[in-house]
């Protein structure tokens, strides 16, 4: 297992994206599987931020990004892959080790993205190396067990075909409703205490 006790807070920070296994409706009627868009502490494994996307785009990521720069502060690293809206130049571009693909991109003469004009380092976890960037598995399990909440009744859809519960109705949720849940489960979330993280030690919460 690799030790975080070296690190301090907000020194290395992680970048994902999910589909949620639900069906939101959204402000204006439309119906889709939101895309959460969430930051994780790397050394507490606290939950900073998060948004709703319809899709993995750069404008969301970018406002998780300032939200959790001005409640927390400027973190030292961000790790992310190299998805298309993480990866962007709106994000992450003049960053030394940019990438898209196989192949390096050239960033001398590159608009410098959100990250880089914040002075951040850039860090971009392999493609299917989950190792290399913890919330993956921290992230996705926590949301997964949101998603089967009774408030989702109904509107949950399993995350794979073949997995979609039996009772689901396709009734989709207000994507109101949905924030204020996930919002109250992630807030539950960091404040629990006995945590068994490597820096909780089963007694302290993420906080």
């Amino acid at each position: 297992n690799r030790t975080v006790a070296h690190l301090s807070a907000m020194a290395i920070v992680n970048l994902d994206g999910r589909q949620a296994d639900l069906f939101v409706r959204w402000e204006d009627g439309t119906v889709s599987r939101p895309i959460v868009i969430a930051i994780q502490d790397v050394y507490s494994r606290l939950m900073l931020g998060w948004k709703f996307s319809k899709t993995e785009d750069s404008d969301t990521t970018k406002a998780v990004i300032l939200d959790v720069a001005a409640r927390y502060g400027l973190f030292d690293k961000l790790l992310t892959d190299n998805g298309r809206a993480f990866a962007s130049k709106k994000i992450s571009g003049g960053a030394t080790y940019r990438f898209r693909g196989k192949k390096p991109v050239d960033t001398e003469d590159e608009v410098k993205g959100i990250l880089t004009l914040l002075g951040v380092d850039v860090g971009f976890a392999k493609p299917r190396h989950g190792q290399s960037k913890p919330i993956e598995r921290g992230f996705r399990d926590v949301a997964e067990s949101i998603d089967t909440l009774p408030e989702f009744k109904g509107a949950h859809c399993g995350h794979r075909p073949d997995a979609k519960p039996e009772d689901v109705t396709g009734k989709p949720v207000d994507i109101a409703d949905a924030r204020a849940v996930y919002d109250r489960e992630l807030r539950d979330h960091n404040e629990r205490t006995g945590r068994r993280t490597e820096m909780g030690k089963g007694k302290l919460s993420l906080q």
